[in-house]
Parts: structure tokens; sequence; C-alpha cells
């Protein structure tokens, strides 16, 4: 929990620990569904404006983060924006219909049919067609993982919805860590850096580009996070 990790704040400082790099600290769906991918914690996100109920609370995550600034050590938080996780209430919110429960603990019903009234409905990335399990016009998701659907950055209130999230957790910690970034259109990350510089000149930006990408420097962020 947040709060256990604040009580080793002393810990860290000792062994010269200058940034804390937390896993996302989200509420997530992947944690309650054994087996699911997409875990250990965050990165199947079911809201953005505040901390797991199973690591504690927005109020105790905030003490944290006062703990580690009073002994000179930054945090650093991973913001997953490429997509959310499938129980997101705004992604339930664009389904109309769902089939039978599949069995097996890290499985869910197919989307027999979709709510295209929902004003979430163009918040997710789609196919023209149907996908193997849900119906036309069936969501994009994260390398094929049912459980993450991607978001459709080209939609104006969704970018805003995540740009608010991103001066939320601006206002909280030191640095972001960027999750899947190479899948995130460069104009989003663009005015990223311009709202958390302007709060603060100094915010580093950590991208995860797959592969490395040499745009993804430019006016973006401050150091890659990436594998070959």
């Amino acid at each position: 929990t947040v709060e256990a990790l604040g009580a080793q704040v002393d810990v860290l400082d000792s062994l010269g620990v200058d940034v804390v790099w937390l896993a996302p600290v989200v509420p997530a769906g992947s944690p309650t569904v054994e087996g699911a991918r997409g875990g250990p914690h965050g990165y199947s996100t079911t809201g953005y404006f505040d901390v797991a109920p199973d690591l504690g609370t927005l109020a105790e995550f905030e003490a944290l983060v006062e703990r580690c600034h009073d002994h000179d050590i930054r945090v650093c938080f991973d913001l997953v924006v490429n997509h959310c996780g499938w129980p997101h209430p705004f992604f339930q919110d664009t389904v109309a219909e769902l089939g039978p429960d599949p069995d097996g603990v890290d499985a869910f019903p197919a989307v027999e049919a979709w709510d295209r009234g929902s004003k979430y409905f163009d918040w997710f990335d789609r196919q023209r067609g149907a996908s193997g399990a849900d119906a036309a016009p069936a969501q994009t998701s994260f390398f094929g993982v049912r459980y993450q659907p991607n978001l459709n950055f080209g939609n104006v209130a969704l970018r805003e919805h995540v740009l608010a999230a991103v001066e939320f957790w601006a206002a909280r910690v030191d640095a972001f860590r960027c999750d899947i970034a190479w899948g995130v259109p460069h104009s989003f990350w663009n005015e990223v850096r311009e709202r958390v510089r302007a709060r603060d000149a100094e915010f580093p930006l950590l991208d995860e580009a797959i592969p490395r990408t040499p745009a993804f420097a430019a006016s973006e962020f401050d150091l890659p996070f990436a594998t070959t």
C-alpha cells in the first residue's frame, strides 16, 4: 500500500534513492480478475482521478509524496493512456448487449450489440467490422487483448478528459513515465509537455517507445524508456 511504502522512505533515503517510480496506482480491473492479463496493477485503468482502494486513498498517496519530498526523493507516476480497462464505466456505457458468461476466470462476455447513442461511443478506437468476439464496429485493443480497449485520441472530448487527468497528477507528482507512448499521437504528447512544463519547467517526461523513435525527442520527451 502507499501508506506502507511511506513508512519505508527513511530506508530508501539511506540507500541513496533519488527517484521512486511507481507502477500505476489508479483503480484498475486486472487485479480483481485472477489470471487476467494487464496486471499486476493499474494497466487496465477503470478511473484516472483516484488511487486504487487496495493501495490506499488519495490523501495517503499525497502524504507519501510529501514524505518523499522531505527526503529529497522525487516521485515518478506511470501514466497509462493508450488504453483503459474493459470494466471502465465509460467503455461499459457503450455496451448495449452482452453474450452469456464464458467459462474461465480470465474471460468475459462477448459484446453482441453496441449503444451507438452513448456519448462515450467514439471515445474508443474502433474497427470497421466485427472482431472474433465482439459485434461491429468492434473496439481495437492493446495488442489484441480485449481487456484493454484502445482510446480514440481523434475525439476531442476524450483528449480533454485525459489532459485533465494529466494536470490532476502533474499537480501531485514530479515526473511521468508514459506507458505505450508510441501508441498515442505525437500531437497529444506535444500538448502534455506544454501543460506540465507550464506548471513546472523541469517536469521530466519519459517515453516508452518500441522501437526507439527519434521523433519522440522532438518537443515531447526528455528520456526514452524503451526496449529493442
